[in-house]
């Protein structure tokens, strides 16, 4: 797939260009023995809290060595703060991707043949910090005691040190762990407020905004890439249960967000015909945040309506 082309293009040169006003800000902030001293202090804590997580992950459950990369989807990937600033102060570049990526629409822009494209030294703090039971063969349900038993490992293996870098806040992230995107958001939040509001006080361009609502009338296309983004992450990392009565499964589904990602490139002669052939298979559609499976069933019957042809137009079969 050609870089321009993939879902997250445009969300790659926003991270490219945030990277390089925190690169500047925080050489600023950092001629100042207050601040780096702050930041040695953050990033001595910080670091060894992720490689005692992610030791723990490699080597007492099986799900990341076994599946390598099945939660590195398109949508996955949201920078913090946090991030722009490790890469600035430990002196790392933000990936650069080729022209050619080699990916399809349901990758990560970061990934690679060889995995994650971002320095071993700093992985983005959501991605870090995210665990599941695995995929396909090796999947185990949610509810399973092994999830438990991951979450509980974790958190008596980060406790500690996660109490000495956030004293006032550690009790009620761990709380957040067997939700680990809650968790990442909240332990961000946490760390800014911690470690960052000097640099957000120097800076104020820098200080995170509330993520603006969509627009009303959002272009479909668009609508239907976000949705793929977030349907392929939701599968990947705790697949819902099937419709009452259908026999419709998470590959199937997935197979489903190819060919919708497909089609979107343009690649089908008559886009229509596969977009007819997939809605037997979900429910009834609806707008609202009911079920994946709902939702789904909705982008189809809007997209479906954004590519039919106008009466009187010569491609209208």
């Amino acid at each position: 797939m050609e870089l321009k082309q993939h879902p997250e293009h445009d969300l790659y040169r926003e991270h490219r260009q945030q990277m390089e006003d925190y690169r500047r800000a925080v050489t600023a902030w950092l001629a100042g023995d207050r601040a780096r001293a702050q930041v040695e202090s953050l990033f001595s804590g910080l670091i060894p809290l992720l490689q005692t997580y992610n030791r723990i992950l490699w080597q007492h459950f099986p799900y990341c060595s076994q599946c390598l990369g099945g939660c590195c989807v398109a949508g996955a990937t949201d920078l913090k703060p946090i991030d722009y600033v490790a890469l600035a102060f430990l002196n790392e570049a933000l990936p650069t991707r080729p022209e050619r990526t080699g990916l399809d629409a349901r990758a990560c822009i970061y990934l690679t043949p060889q995995g994650c494209s971002w320095p071993t030294r700093w992985r983005p703090l959501k991605c870090a910090f995210f665990y599941c039971l695995g995929s396909g063969a090796i999947a185990v349900d949610a509810s399973d005691a092994r999830y438990a038993e991951i979450t509980e490992a974790l958190q008596a293996a980060i406790a500690p040190g996660l109490a000495r870098l956030l004293p006032d806040d550690a009790t009620a992230l761990l709380a957040l762990l067997p939700d680990p995107v809650a968790f990442a958001d909240a332990l961000s939040a946490a760390l800014d407020r911690q470690y960052l509001s000097e640099l957000y006080e120097a800076f104020p361009g820098l200080r995170p905004q509330p993520v603006a609502a969509p627009a009303a009338e959002a272009d479909p296309t668009t609508t239907v890439l976000n949705f793929i983004a977030t349907a392929t992450e939701q599968l990947w990392s705790a697949p819902p249960p099937p419709p009452p009565g259908s026999n419709l499964t998470a590959d199937q589904f997935l197979s489903d967000l190819e060919t919708l990602a497909w089609i979107l490139e343009g690649r089908p002669g008559n886009p229509l015909r596969f977009l007819a052939e997939m809605r037997p298979r979900y429910p009834e559609p609806s707008r609202e945040e009911t079920t994946l499976w709902q939702q789904m069933a909705y982008q189809l019957e809007q997209l479906a309506l954004a590519l039919m042809p106008e009466p009187g137009d010569p491609s209208r079969r």
